[in-house]
């Protein structure tokens, strides 16, 4: 199939609208479009891939079909044996994450530790504001009272909070 092989900027001015028009399609779709408005042009899909990415116009594959998971880890400072010496934390895979699994024979309606319930229930977009807040006063305070274990503790927990930080940031941008 012989063609017109358009000039760069014909070919960045037609892409340029296709994306105006059609943001989230990729490369394939792009290049279908662009064959559909353009029939005398003979562009390769190489040379489109090339041009979306050098204008900032590239969408990235979408990861809908993908499965992602929630970062889970064993708090390895937290024994479990002080609240029941018939359980212990263990760490499956991604998919099932961290779960309580029997150690030996639990009788049925056996009380294995009791706690108090605690709900904390800011408005969502405060919700992180506020956490960084009390972690940071937490470090502060823990670091020139000079208690390791506490500094230790609270910066474990501000490290699993960037994580999920990320984790939401990477969402967002896919």
């Amino acid at each position: 199939m012989s063609g017109i092989i358009p000039s760069e900027e014909e070919l960045v001015l037609a892409l340029r609208s296709l994306k105006a028009e059609h943001p989230t399609l990729g490369i394939a779709k792009t290049q279908t479009l662009l064959r559909d408005n353009h029939k005398d042009w003979s562009v390769s899909e190489k040379r489109i891939r090339k041009v979306l990415q050098s204008e900032g116009l590239h969408t990235p594959a979408s990861t809908d079909n993908k499965k992602t998971w929630p970062s889970s880890q064993v708090n390895n400072t937290l024994d479990v044996s002080q609240f029941s010496k018939k359980i212990e934390v263990r760490f499956f895979d991604k998919a099932k994450g961290k779960g309580l699994v029997a150690k030996e024979d639990i009788a049925k309606d056996e009380v294995i530790w009791k706690e108090d319930p605690f709900v904390i229930a800011p408005e969502a977009e405060w919700q992180a504001l506020h956490a960084l807040a009390q972690l940071t006063s937490r470090i502060l305070l823990a670091n020139q009272l000079q208690t390791d274990h506490e500094l230790k503790s609270d910066w474990e927990v501000v490290k699993g909070l960037a994580v999920l930080g990320m984790e939401e940031r990477f969402k967002d941008a896919g």
